[in-house]
């Protein structure tokens, strides 16, 4: 079991009381200094979190699969990587009746919570998603951290952080995203990222997505590792290489239901990601 050191903790104490001392750019410097150790001296351990934040995602789109994750979320956070977790998601699939659908639906589950590992440096991201081209939940990756994120001057306060305000598009949405600057983490709910500061609490200005702040812990007592997916196929291509073979299977299985005599249309229903780009 990894501890970890009182200098190490004081990575996030230093900047929660810098405001506390009135020579700033010194402890700025001492704030910095203490940074390189903590990230020198947690190489060796980087998949242990040191934070976990609690968002509620609320998400209000007509697809099964994403409503199927609606619910308390969780993120596990260090300084080099994070992963974003759906902690209410059924760990095997399921069947949704409902009068809209002339079939019943099938829901993917994942007794993962279908995970969206990062990785902060090397902005990639792996994420396991439901989808159509095999039996399994697939694997895909992504980039992280490619959101032009305009700064604004409001500030709010979640649990004991003063948050700043930026707004951002990420593919066809645009976000406002509150972040607290004392945590220099540049990790978010959902694939968001990319800010100073690590993400407390995120909507859509359509109002469709919110990831709403239900709570956080930093603490060397977490313990919790952060874990790429692995129950699933990795297709070994980009998301937008996903999406694109997943439009290509679907026209594939219309053309062979056509041929024996089907009239079946199938379609992507509407993700959180409007486009793929």
């Amino acid at each position: 079991m990894v501890k970890f050191t009182q200098s190490q903790y004081l990575f996030f104490t230093c900047f929660s009381h810098l405001h506390l001392y009135t020579n700033a750019k010194l402890h700025l410097l001492t704030c910095f200094c203490v940074f390189l150790y903590t990230v020198k001296s947690y190489a060796q351990s980087d998949s242990i979190a040191i934070g976990r934040v609690l968002y509620m995602q609320e998400v209000n789109i007509p697809n099964p699969e994403i409503l199927a994750t609606n619910g308390l979320t969780t993120l596990l956070f260090n300084t080099s990587c994070s992963v974003f977790i759906h902690n209410g998601v059924s760990s095997g699939d399921s069947l949704i009746k409902n009068a809209e659908y002339l079939f019943p639906i099938k829901v993917s589950g994942d007794k993962e919570g279908f995970p969206i590992y990062k990785l902060h440096t090397q902005r990639t991201m792996f994420c396991k998603i439901d989808c159509r081209q095999s039996s399994q939940d697939c694997i895909v990756r992504d980039t992280f951290g490619t959101i032009s994120w305009q700064l604004q001057p409001e500030r709010r306060r979640f649990g004991p952080y003063e948050c700043r305000r930026a707004t951002g598009e990420f593919r066809g949405r645009t976000y406002e995203a509150w972040y607290a600057v004392e945590i220099p983490v540049p990790s978010g709910p959902y694939k968001l990222g990319g800010l100073p500061g690590l993400i407390l609490e995120a909507r859509s200005l359509d109002d469709r997505v919110k990831f709403l702040f239900a709570g956080i812990d930093i603490s060397d007592k977490i313990q919790d590792r952060i874990n790429p997916p692995r129950n699933g196929k990795n297709l070994n291509m980009t998301y937008r290489e996903f999406i694109e073979g997943e439009l290509e299977f679907c026209k594939n299985f219309e053309k062979e239901a056509r041929a024996r005599g089907s009239r079946t249309t199938v379609t992507l229903t509407e993700r959180i990601e409007l486009t793929n780009e």
